[in-house]
């Protein structure tokens, strides 16, 4: 049902239950006006109003699809309407609008009946509506003549209304049918009509056809002309002015006319439409010639596109094939036969086709996409390898496509071309690429290809390591900036050669690289991308900062030895004097001495001690790059040599030194040996009170090839703040009275650990122990 007419639908409806019920309650409430609906026509009867409610309630539920509520409503109106017309016409008292309205009838002062017509067609519409809905299109078929029966008891009655024929000359069972009770009768007949409007008088009248346009229009001149004469006629024989003779006369004069008028307007613009219908077959005709035309031009340039289609693939080798999964039949063009080189009176079948592929795996590949193919419509596109009847080995792509037909497979077309040129000529170039491959994997230098659009096309296994990558996968046919890192490519944009520095994995350390860049030719002689060429200079690099490292030791070194040379004879001669003046006091004059005399002389002999003591300290610091050469150690047999040296002051201490699985490296012995010393008697000495001091030391390779020592223990720990600070010679954060010592021990360290190439640097919590980590390269 359209928008419209739905529209006009829901609204009837409603109307008629508003109708229904205002009337109803018109009788309850004993209000006259509610009951007439219109002042000055004749009440609506307690069942007809009632009726009206009934029905359209059946008409919403019936609009809304909900068939077995609206069937349910309409057998109540079916009952309703049957008592009314029996009560109507036996005489016999019912009594149903004395069941709901025993209490009001008296005041109103009539007995309440609905007419023959009204019961009637309450009767037709409880029915029609059933038939309506039903899937048996002959049930509604009768369904629509039924309302259209209801339409026209509804007109007849309007008619006597327009007319102003008294009741009681009407035609019978209409006479007593109200003014409202009519108009919603002919509202409701005709909209219930739109449910099928294609079916009855609905159809006839709606339709597109020329043919229902002549019967709308001949229906609406009829109707209202009807109304309009008879309106007239009955008016001039009421006033007297002619007889009823000439009214009829009168009547059927102007109906005549009006008919004749219609007739002849609609003949003419049938006429019109047949001219135009003649004119479109003309220029259809005129259209059929001209593409006739067209047709043979398309036919004799098809005919030979087919021939330059059939060279083509004569000379492509491609040729077809159809296979009919139901007769079985395989069917082959003449290029097929040619490349399976087969007579053309060879018979194909899907069995002897798959045995020309050349083994086992190439015939189940074929076989299988068959299978899909008839199965599951499954297109496929083979290059596969054959065996000619002649025992020539070929290359060929076969095709295959399916075309289903009511959910089964009736046929599968295809191609099949020999492609042994392209794929030797493919093959030998994987081949050859393959070789170029494995030149540049074996190349020690960083080498990928670009096109002109920055896509790598070519990357060797070398850069492929350094990038993480584990194949080509991802890389091939990527943009150079999402796989090569940004340093080495915004480097290459600048010269043909530069070096460059780029970091990898957060190193601290740099990598280095000689980057090159090489032009890429086309055939024509056009630059078609880049060769780009990486060497990594890295070791090379290193070696020199080692060199620069040395000659900046060496400096320091020879300003050391001077140093210790002005320190042994320019500080330790007058100190040594000191000394022997004290020592000469001691002995002559101590006893001349008072107690504040002799405490002087104490702490100038202690100072002199002390200040001897940092002298010697700072020889010995001085000299430590002159102890031996890089020798092979095993750091578990130097551990074991220096704890048993220590073991007086271990056992004293009750001190607990564990390490297992140390290595062997290239290092300045005593040195190294010197270095765990201070690192073992440091921990020793900053112990906790009271508890046995717990030492382990480990040593793992890190991924800069250097080997990490670690010397974990549980003493009092040091503040943040003093990490960098305790490595100052002559550094103490603690009283020399609680922790004796001259504070140059860290220092030590330090220089030992610089001495081999390596840093030295500490973690520790203040209460919660220290570790004390340092590096020695592994290649030292």
């Amino acid at each position: 049902m359209i928008a419209s007419k739905a529209r006009l639908y829901l609204i009837t409806s409603y109307l008629t239950v508003f109708i229904g019920l205002l009337a109803v309650t018109g009788w309850f409430i004993n209000n006259e006006y509610l009951i007439r609906i219109i002042p000055g026509l004749p009440t609506m009867k307690f069942n007809t109003a009632l009726g009206f409610g009934l029905t359209g309630i059946m008409f919403l539920l019936n609009f809304q699809n909900r068939l077995r509520e609206s069937d349910g409503i309409g057998i109540i109106l079916l009952v309703l309407g049957v008592l009314s017309l029996l009560e109507q016409v036996t005489d016999y008292p019912i009594g149903l609008a004395e069941l709901f309205m025993k209490d009001h009838l008296s005041s109103v002062g009539e007995k309440g009946l609905m007419s023959v017509a009204t019961a009637g067609s309450f009767i037709l519409l409880s029915i029609s509506m059933s038939l309506s809905s039903s899937n048996i299109i002959t049930k509604r078929i009768i369904g629509q003549f039924i309302l259209h029966y209801v339409t026209l008891i509804a007109y007849l009655s309007l008619l006597g209304y327009v007319y102003g024929i008294a009741n009681e000359s009407r035609i019978g069972f209409i006479g007593t049918m109200s003014l409202p009770t009519t108009v919603l009768f002919l509202l409701l007949s005709v909209v219930a009509t739109f449910k099928n409007p294609k079916l009855g008088i609905t159809g006839l009248l709606g339709g597109p056809q020329p043919g229902n346009m002549v019967a709308r229009q001949m229906f609406m001149v009829i109707s209202i002309s009807i109304l309009i004469i008879g309106f007239l006629a009955t008016k001039l024989v009421e006033h007297q002015d002619i007889s009823a003779e000439s009214a009829i006369t009168l009547f059927g004069l102007l109906a005549f006319a009006l008919y004749t008028g219609t007739i002849t307007s609609l003949a003419l613009r049938v006429n019109h439409i047949d001219k135009k219908r003649k004119d479109a077959e003309h220029a259809l005709q005129e259209i059929n010639r001209t593409l006739e035309t067209k047709v043979d031009d398309r036919a004799r340039a098809a005919k030979r596109a087919l021939e330059l289609l059939n060279e083509t693939n004569r000379i492509a080798k491609i040729g077809g094939w159809e296979f009919d999964p139901i007769s079985k039949k395989l069917s082959w063009t003449t290029i097929t036969y040619q490349v399976h080189e087969v007579p053309l009176d060879f018979t194909p079948s899907i069995e002897n086709a798959i045995q020309f592929y050349k083994d086992d795996t190439s015939r189940e590949k074929i076989t299988k996409a068959i299978n899909n193919a008839l199965s599951l419509g499954a297109s496929y596109d083979l290059e596969l390898q054959i065996t000619t009847a002649k025992g020539n080995e070929k290359w060929v792509r076969a095709t295959g496509a399916a075309t289903f037909e009511g959910g089964k497979c009736s046929r599968i077309n295809g191609t099949f071309q020999d492609i042994t040129l392209r794929k030797t000529a493919e093959l030998k170039l994987k081949d050859e690429r393959a070789f170029l491959q494995s030149i540049i994997d074996h190349l020690p230098i960083h080498i990928y290809a670009k096109d002109s659009k920055d896509k790598i096309t070519l990357i060797n296994r070398n850069l492929l390591n350094f990038l993480d990558k584990p194949d080509e996968t991802g890389v091939v046919g990527a943009s150079e900036s999402e796989v090569i890192p940004e340093e080495l490519t915004n480097n290459q944009a600048q010269s043909n050669a530069s070096v460059l520095k780029i970091y990898k994995h957060n190193n601290h350390s740099p990598l280095w690289f000689v980057g090159n860049k090489l032009p890429i030719k086309d055939v024509f002689g056009n630059n078609s991308g880049q060769l780009i060429l990486n060497t990594d200079i890295t070791e090379r690099k290193e070696t020199e900062e080692k060199l620069k490292h040395m000659a900046v030791l060496t400096a320091k070194s020879k300003e050391m030895e001077q140093f210790a040379y002005i320190t042994s004879h320019d500080l330790k001669e007058p100190l040594l004097t000191m000394k022997n003046y004290i020592s000469l006091l001691s002995e002559e004059y101590l006893g001349g001495l008072d107690e504040v005399g002799k405490r002087y002389l104490q702490t100038i002999e202690k100072g002199a001690s002390r200040l001897e003591d940092l002298i010697n300290a700072l020889l010995d610091y001085s000299r430590l790059n002159r102890m031996g050469k890089l020798t092979s150690t095993n750091i578990m047999e130097s551990l074991n040599d220096l704890t048993g040296s220590l073991e007086d002051l271990i056992n004293k201490s009750k001190a607990t030194i564990k390490y297992a699985d140390l290595p062997i490296i290239n290092c300045y012995p005593q040195l190294l040996s010197l270095l765990f010393q201070n690192l073992i008697t440091n921990s020793i000495k900053f112990a906790k009170p009271d508890v046995p001091p717990e030492i382990n030391i480990t040593c793992q390779l890190d991924h800069q090839n250097k080997w990490v020592f670690s010397v974990a223990d549980n003493g009092i720990g040091i503040p943040k703040k003093h990490f960098e600070s305790i490595f100052i010679i002559f550094k103490r954060l603690n009283h020399r009275t609680k922790y004796p010592g001259t504070g140059i021990g860290l220092a030590h360290c330090q220089k030992i650990v610089e001495l081999h190439g390596g840093k030295i640097w500490v973690d520790s919590k203040e209460g919660s122990g220290s570790i004390f980590h340092f590096t020695i390269p592994a290649d030292l």
